[in-house]
């Protein structure tokens, strides 16, 4: 008596990642916008901070009294 064995199949088990939501027109946009703000208010702060810096250094030479003429410098004399 012999019986009829079955051949062996192992289980194969595929683990599949979880899919990620949909990008709507209205994501891109708005990294975008993210984008070209942090862009933007870098520059104005950049910008105030540098126009701030000359205006002080520019304060800080005239309080010093020097009369020298200074290459850079425009004097109108009126």
């Amino acid at each position: 008596m012999q019986d009829q064995l079955e051949p062996i199949t192992p289980l194969v088990y595929e683990v599949v990642d979880r899919t990620t939501g949909e990008t709507t027109i209205l994501d891109v946009l708005f990294g975008a916008l993210s984008v070209v703000g942090v862009i933007g208010g870098a520059g104005v702060f950049l910008g105030i901070s540098f126009g701030t810096f000359l205006i002080a250094r520019r304060h800080r030479r005239g309080k010093e009294g020097s009369d020298q003429e200074d290459s850079t410098t425009l004097k109108l004399n009126i």
